[in-house]
Formats: structure tokens, sequence, C-alpha cells
């Protein structure tokens, strides 16, 4: 039983050890040199280079819900009650 408890937290170990953590913006520097961080941009970001979809604005009574079809095809339904307030 013991063994088993020692192999357990080894591969506990070894699988939080090989955790890559590389989505960080922290950037370690070292005297003298400058490193520049890329920030991430905020909002949405488009879902293809040179394609810009337009926004498109909706108003829903939530008693009620609605079907929204968009001009591109794509239908929206919300059913009455979706949203409540907490």
């Amino acid at each position: 039983m013991r063994k088993l408890t020692y192999l357990l937290a080894l591969c506990v170990l070894i699988a939080m050890q090989s955790c890559d953590s590389g989505s960080s913006d922290v950037t370690s520097t070292m005297p003298d040199e400058i490193v520049e961080t890329t920030k991430k941009p905020l909002g949405v970001a488009p879902p293809f280079d040179g394609v810009d979809v337009p926004f498109a604005t909706y108003k829903v009574l939530a008693e009620q819900g609605k079907t929204i079809e968009t001009a591109t095809g794509t239908t929206i339904i919300i059913p009455k009650g979706a949203f409540k307030d907490a």
C-alpha cells in the first residue's frame, strides 16, 4: 500500500512539473537588456484576416422571448424567461 501511495505522489509531482504556464505576459530581463512584451488585444478579434463583420444590436423583451434572423442567415432563438435579474 505504501508503494502505491509513493507512486501516486510521484505521478502527481511529475504532472505538476510538466504543466506549461507560457500564456503569461510576465517577462524577465537581464541588466542592460530591454525586452518587449506583447499585450493581448481587448475585445473580439475578427475570425479571419481581412474579414470584418459589422456589429448588430437587437432588443429582446425577456418576458416574451424572440427569434432573431441575421442578414447572414444565422438564427438565434431566445426563449421567454431566458434572462432574469438575480
